[in-house]
């Protein structure tokens, strides 16, 4: 089955897109868009297809995906269906490989940085306790001011070529 091609639309006030799915808002079909996908599962579990790679997930579970990377997430039923008590909830953010910039990725500081953005084009699973740093940085994400929006996602990227807590997929 051939991926269909999504556009995310950034915010008229922000250059990538944070937003929050809850239950039905978590469907999705396969896909695949020009923006790296950074994506936080709250409260779910089903079945992700990330390029050829085929395998369950559950709450907690983060994800990065580069550009271009097609994929799907199903969920179980229980958690993309009205019923409010039980619906699903996920932190999305996209944002384009170059947000910064070109120059900032060309920098000797910026070099693991971009090493990781080519690197999840093959789909990377984060491990250990850096999903749940990440997790609580997306969160704030949401909240934060322009400029601290942009800092924040910067820490995300930055801390996972630190940690290395990663899994190819």
């Amino acid at each position: 089955m051939k991926p269909t091609l999504r556009k995310a639309i950034p915010e008229v006030e922000s250059s990538f897109v944070v937003r929050k799915d809850i239950g039905p808002k978590m469907k999705n079909n396969w896909h695949y868009h020009a923006e790296c996908e950074l994506l936080c599962i709250k409260r779910s579990s089903g079945i992700w297809l990330i390029g050829d790679y085929k395998g369950n997930f559950e709450s907690c579970d983060v994800i990065l995906l580069g550009s271009g990377t097609p994929h799907s997430y199903r969920h179980e039923d229980k958690y993309i269906g009205e019923e409010e008590s039980e619906q699903g909830e996920a932190l999305v953010t996209l944002f384009s490989p170059d947000v910064v910039g070109e120059s900032f990725l060309n920098l000797p500081e910026s070099k693991e940085i971009k090493n990781l953005l080519e690197l999840s084009k093959r789909g990377l699973k984060i491990k250990g306790n850096s999903r749940e740093i990440i997790g609580m940085i997306m969160e704030e994400i949401q909240k934060a001011e322009k400029g601290r929006k942009l800092i924040n996602l910067l820490n995300i990227l930055q801390l996972i070529t630190e940690k290395k807590e990663y899994e190819i997929l």
